[in-house]
């Protein structure tokens, strides 16, 4: 005499009703990590600044309006995080290359102090390699991209030495110290 136990047709219900229960657990399991998630904290990233404009703005205006529309996002402490930017696990990836950006060059700083000749060819070297602008960070925002124009623009004023500069240049970087 052969038990339930034994027949292979109870083994076969069993195991379907093991794949039923975890395919409705899943999603549920899923959206409860998901959840959680969003309780672990990250770096601030979102900081404001009411600084005033960068002293790259000061020496050369378009090379400002370059760096602010394709480097602050991970450079500085004005971050504008898109909607996104809130919700784990993307908020961690972009808290974790906005730490190492403003670790490796925060225009922040420039707002009390004239950017160094080694920063400035940093970011020339940067951006002439192709490695700036982040392609994950141009793949959304598109408008962050760099022209060859815009290349040569910043390398040039990468490679002229504030001494170089005139008068008038001085003088504002000057008053913007005050």
């Amino acid at each position: 005499m052969t038990s339930q136990w034994g027949h292979p047709l109870y083994f076969a219900d069993m195991t379907s009703k093991i794949i039923r229960r975890l395919v409705k657990l899943t999603p549920m399991l899923l959206v409860s990590v998901f959840v959680g998630m969003q309780f672990v904290s990250t770096p601030a990233v979102s900081k404001t600044s009411t600084a005033g404009p960068h002293k790259a703005e000061m020496i050369d205006p378009q090379v400002g309006k370059i760096l602010d529309r394709s480097c602050q996002d991970c450079h500085s402490s004005r971050v504008d995080l898109p909607w996104y930017g809130h919700v784990a696990p993307l908020s961690w990836y972009i808290s974790k290359h906005v730490v190492e950006g403003r670790e490796v060059l925060d225009f922040s700083e420039w707002a009390t102090r004239p950017p160094s000749d080694d920063e400035r060819m940093l970011i020339c070297d940067a951006i002439s390699d192709g490695s700036m602008p982040l392609s994950d960070y141009t793949a959304i925002h598109r408008k962050a991209r760099l022209s060859k124009q815009d290349v040569k623009l910043i390398c040039g004023w990468a490679a002229a030495s504030t001494a170089l500069m005139t008068p008038t240049e001085v003088g504002k970087l000057a008053n913007n110290d005050k």
